[in-house]
């Protein structure tokens, strides 16, 4: 029960400041940070599988939610860099290209780095 209360509450929290940066943006009229969400819910949910996940089981459901969200991220970025070049957009197409690069390359060792602090866990 007390495990269920601080997941709970780590989820209002990462909730509340989501909003937070929602609302910022669109006060501030940047309607593309809403295209970063899939990257910020893959980094949460790494967070909260290093927090609670003890079993193997969900140490795995963990690392495949976040990389099948991570996936999406880069096929939004993907389409964004396509899309760009179509229009001879070079400046966003570059811009797309290099967070294409750096979601992968940041992904990849988010993901590696979970799965190596959590493998001696659970069996």
């Amino acid at each position: 029960m007390r495990t269920a209360l601080r997941i709970a509450l780590w989820n209002f929290a990462f909730f509340v400041c989501l909003v937070g940066v929602l609302a910022l943006a669109a006060v501030a009229q940047l309607e593309s940070v809403a295209f970063g969400l899939p990257t910020a819910l893959a980094v949460w949910v790494l967070v909260q599988g290093a927090v609670f996940a003890q079993r193997r089981c969900w140490v795995v459901a963990c690392a495949a939610t976040s990389s099948l969200l991570l996936l999406l991220q880069l096929s939004i970025l993907a389409f964004f860099a396509w899309w760009n070049r179509g229009f001879r957009n070079n400046q966003m197409e570059t811009l797309a290209v290099l967070f294409f690069s750096l979601v992968l390359v940041c992904g990849v060792f988010l993901i590696g780095w979970f799965l190596r602090a959590k493998r001696g866990f659970g069996s």
